[in-house]
């Protein structure tokens, strides 16, 4: 997985999912993940989204989206999160 072709992705899905209101996104808490096969440079990539409690007090969340590709010797994994702040 070449990193650079996947970046965008991510942050693209990132993006999308912080275009979503805070009571939409808590609603989301403790649900499965969410997943979406993309391909990339001919091979396929999936990035798995999810949303989490930002802090103890339980009123920031995080989203959480992961990149997972196929290497010949492991699998490879990138990971970036957006805070969003209650308001």
């Amino acid at each position: 997985m070449r990193l650079q072709d996947v970046y965008p992705i991510l942050c693209d899905e990132l993006r999308k999912w912080q275009s979503n209101s805070y009571s939409q996104l808590r609603e989301m808490i403790d649900s499965e993940s969410f997943t979406t096969v993309f391909e990339v440079a001919g091979e396929p990539i999936a990035i798995e989204v999810s949303v989490e409690w930002a802090d103890s007090r339980k009123k920031d969340l995080r989203i959480v989206a992961t990149a997972f590709g196929p290497s010949s010797f492991r699998l490879e994994r990138m990971s970036e999160s957006v805070l969003v702040k209650c308001a």
